[in-house]
C-alpha cells in the first residue's frame, strides 16, 4: 500500500498547478490515479521480484553468462567473489552519479590510481547546467606506455602512445550523456 502511495505522489507533484484538476476523493480523476498508481505498485513488485530470482548464483558455471550479458570484460587476477561482487554492482549501481559513485565504478573494475577533476563548476557530475561547459578531467596514473622502437616500429605510428581502452570505454559507459570526459594519462613516478 506504502508503493501506491508514493506513486499517487510522484504523478500528483506531476501535474501543472492550477484549479482545474479535480482531485476530491473518489472523483474520477482521483480514480484514474489510484489506478495508475495500482499498476507502479505492481510493476515494482513484480521487478524486484524478477531480481530476486535472477539473482548471481555464486557458482563458476553461471557467472561467465551474467558476465556477458553485462558485457563485462575479464579482469586477470580477479577471484570467483570479485566477480560475482561485480556483476551485483552493475546489477543495482548507485542511484545517483556523484564523483564518489563515480570512483566507485573504477574502483569495482580494478583502476585505483586515477584522479577526477570536476570542471562542471554546479560540484557533481550529473547536474551540468546552463552555465557550465559540463566536461570533466580524469587522469589516470599508468605505466602501459609504448614507445616507437627502430625496426619494430612502422612509419607514421606515435613516438609515445598511451591509451587505455577498457579505461576509455569504462569512463563513456558510466558517464551522463550530456558530460564529456577529457582522459589524460601520466607516467608512474
Amino acid at each position: 500500500m506504502g508503493l501506491e502511495r508514493k506513486f499517487k505522489h510522484l504523478l500528483l507533484s506531476l501535474l501543472p498547478p492550477g484549479k482545474f484538476w479535480n482531485i476530491e476523493p473518489e472523483s474520477t480523476f482521483d480514480r484514474i490515479l489510484n489506478g495508475i498508481s495500482q499498476s507502479f505498485a505492481y510493476t515494482q513488485s513484480d521487478i524486484n521480484s524478477l531480481l530476486d530470482y535472477l539473482a548471481i548464483p555464486e557458482d563458476p558455471r553461471f557467472i561467465e553468462p551474467w558476465e556477458s550479458l553485462l558485457a563485462l570484460e575479464p579482469i586477470d587476477g580477479n577471484t570467483l567473489n570479485d566477480r560475482v561482487e561485480r556483476a551485483r554492482f552493475w546489477l543495482s549501481p548507485p542511484q545517483s552519479l556523484s564523483q564518489e559513485s563515480f570512483e566507485s565504478y573504477l574502483n569495482i573494475e580494478g583502476f585505483k590510481s586515477f584522479q577526477i577533476d570536476d570542471t562542471t563548476q554546479d560540484g557533481g557530475l550529473i547536474v551540468g547546467g546552463g552555465t557550465s561547459n559540463n566536461t570533466f578531467t580524469i587522469t589516470l596514473t599508468t605505466d602501459e606506455f609504448s614507445y616507437f622502437e627502430a625496426g619494430s616500429s612502422c612509419v607514421g605510428e606515435a613516438l609515445v602512445e598511451w591509451k587505455n581502452e577498457r579505461f576509455e570505454k569504462l569512463v563513456n559507459r558510466v558517464k551522463p550523456a550530456h558530460v564529456k570526459a577529457l582522459i589524460e594519462y601520466k607516467k608512474v613516478e
